[in-house]
C-alpha cells in the first residue's frame, strides 16, 4: 500500500510549526506535529470511534502520554503501536529520528509513501479529493487491514503478565500430565488455559490478546490431544 501524507505549516511562532496528517485505511486520523528546533514531536491519534490519544516526545524520549478527551495519563505503548507501520511511512527522516523508535516506529523512511502535497486550508477540493481517495483505498486494502490489525498482537514485546500466564498454564499442564500420564487431559488443559489467557487480556486487562502467548500454549496442547487420541 502507498501512504499519502498531507503537510500543513502552522506558522513560525506556533508551538509546533509543522503538521503531517494521514487518514489510515481503518478510517483513523494521525497527526504528527513537529518543532525541529526544540526536538519536539507530538503524535495525535483520532480514532474513528471517537477516542483521541496524544503523545509528546522530546529528542526520542516520551515525556507525556494522555487521553486527549479526559486529560488523564495513560500508557499508549499498545494503542500507538497499532499505527507503527502507518507512522513509519512518514517520508521525513529527521522527524522519524526524533520519534526515536518509540511505539515500533522506524527511524528511517523506506520510500513507500506517495509524494507529500502541501495542504492549503482554503482548498476544499483538495480535501474532497483526498477523502474520496482514502475511502477507495480503504475498500481495496481490506486484506491488508486485517493483517495489519493482527501484526501488533504477534510482534510486540511480551509483558510480565504474559510470561506469568504462560508459565502458570504450562506448569499446570505438565502437572496434569505427571498426575495421570494422559496426553489428552494435559492437552485439553493447555488449550483451555490458552483460551482463558486470551479472554483475560480482553476483559480484565482491556487490551488486545498477545497471540504469540496463546499460540505457544495452544499448539503444544493440540499436539498433546492428538497424541492422546492416537495412543488411546
Amino acid at each position: 500500500m502507498r501512504y499519502s501524507w498531507s503537510f500543513l505549516k502552522n506558522g513560525e511562532h506556533a508551538d509546533f510549526p509543522e503538521t503531517y496528517i494521514l487518514r489510515t485505511i481503518r478510517g483513523d486520523r494521525l497527526k504528527v506535529e513537529a518543532n525541529r528546533l526544540r526536538g519536539m514531536i507530538r503524535i495525535i491519534v483520532e480514532e474513528y470511534n471517537g477516542s483521541r490519544w496524544q503523545s509528546v516526545i522530546s529528542n526520542g524520549v516520551v515525556i507525556r502520554e494522555v487521553d486527549a478527551l479526559s486529560g488523564r495519563s495513560v500508557d499508549l505503548e499498545d494503542i500507538l503501536g497499532k499505527y507503527s507501520i502507518d507512522l513509519s511511512s512518514l517520508p521525513d527522516n529527521q522527524i522519524l529520528r526524533l520519534i526515536g523508535g518509540n511505539y515500533g516506529v522506524m527511524t528511517e523512511f523506506l520510500g513507500k509513501a506517495e509524494r507529500l502535497f502541501e495542504l492549503d486550508p482554503n482548498a476544499g477540493w483538495v480535501t474532497f479529493f483526498s477523502w474520496w481517495r482514502n475511502k477507495w483505498q480503504y475498500i481495496l486494502a481490506i486484506p491488508q487491514r486485517c493483517l495489519q490489525s493482527l501484526l501488533p498482537m504477534l510482534v510486540y514485546r511480551p509483558r510480565v503478565a504474559d510470561l506469568i500466564d504462560a508459565a502458570i498454564i504450562g506448569s499446570l499442564s505438565w502437572l496434569v500430565f505427571q498426575w495421570n500420564y494422559s496426553y489428552l487431559q494435559a492437552g485439553t488443559f493447555a488449550c483451555a488455559g490458552a483460551l482463558a489467557c486470551g479472554l483475560a487480556d480482553v476483559f480484565i486487562r482491556h487490551r488486545a490478546p498477545y497471540l504469540m502467548k496463546v499460540l505457544v500454549l495452544f499448539l503444544p496442547g493440540m499436539v498433546a490431544i492428538w497424541l492422546g487420541w492416537h495412543y488411546q
